[in-house]
C-alpha cells in the first residue's frame, strides 16, 4: 500500500528471520513499515510482565503507523515467520502527505480499513464461545473467493490473535471440522 503512495526515497528493506525483532518497545520511533512478505507481530509488555499480541500485520499491511506522531514505539515488532519489510522514514512520509492531498486521502483510506478490521477484532474478542470467536477470525482473514486461509506458521499461532489458549483453539478447530463448518488441510483452513 505504501509503495503505491510513496516512492522508494528514504526507505530501507529488511529481511527478518522468524522471531527476529524489527524494533523494541520504547525505542525512538523513526519509521513506519509495510510488510512485503511474511507477517510481523506487534507485541506489548504489560505491567505484570506478560507479552500480549496487539496485532499481526500480514503482507501488504502497514505497522507502526502511530510512530508518525510518537517519539517512541509503543510496542515491539517481531517477525512471526521469515519476513521482508520496507521501512519509510516518518519525516519523509509526513512531508509527502503535507504536499499531496491525494496521497493523504489514499493513506487515510488505509487507516479506515484498519479501523474496520480492529473493530471486527474487538467484536471477536468479546465473543465468548471459542468456536464463534474462531469463525469470526477466519471470516476476517479468509480469501473472499475461496474462503481459504493459508497458514504461514503453526496453527497454534492463531491462538494469541483470537485470545484463546492453544488447547482451546485446537478444541474449537476439531469441533468445527466435526460439524463440517471447517476443513483443515496441510497449511490451510477453509470455511465451508
Amino acid at each position: 500500500m505504501l509503495d503505491s503512495i510513496f516512492r522508494y526515497q528514504d526507505t530501507t528493506v529488511r529481511e527478518l528471520h522468524r522471531g527476529e525483532e524489527l524494533f523494541a518497545q520504547g525505542e525512538p520511533a523513526s519509521a513506519i513499515y509495510e510488510v512485503k512478505r511474511g507477517s510481523v507481530r506487534l507485541l506489548r509488555q504489560t505491567i505484570d510482565g506478560r507479552t500480549v499480541v496487539v496485532y499481526t500485520a500480514k503482507a501488504g499491511e502497514m505497522l507502526a503507523e502511530a510512530a508518525l506522531f510518537a517519539e517512541r514505539y509503543h510496542c515491539s515488532a517481531v517477525a512471526a515467520v521469515a519476513s521482508t519489510v520496507r521501512g519509510y522514514s516518518k519525516v519523509a512520509v509526513l512531508a509527502a502527505l503535507r504536499r499531496d492531498p491525494e496521497k493523504m486521502e489514499s493513506f487515510l483510506a488505509g487507516f479506515a480499513r484498519q479501523i474496520h478490521a480492529l473493530r471486527f477484532q474487538l467484536e471477536m474478542r468479546n465473543t465468548r464461545s471459542a468456536q464463534a470467536r474462531l469463525l469470526l477470525y477466519l471470516e476476517l482473514r479468509a480469501d473472499p473467493t475461496n474462503k481459504r486461509i493459508e497458514l504461514e506458521g503453526p496453527l497454534q499461532d492463531i491462538a494469541s490473535e483470537v485470545g484463546l489458549t492453544r488447547e482451546a483453539l485446537y478444541r474449537a478447530v476439531t469441533a468445527l471440522v466435526a460439524k463440517g463448518v471447517l476443513r483443515r488441510g496441510r497449511g490451510l483452513l477453509q470455511l465451508r
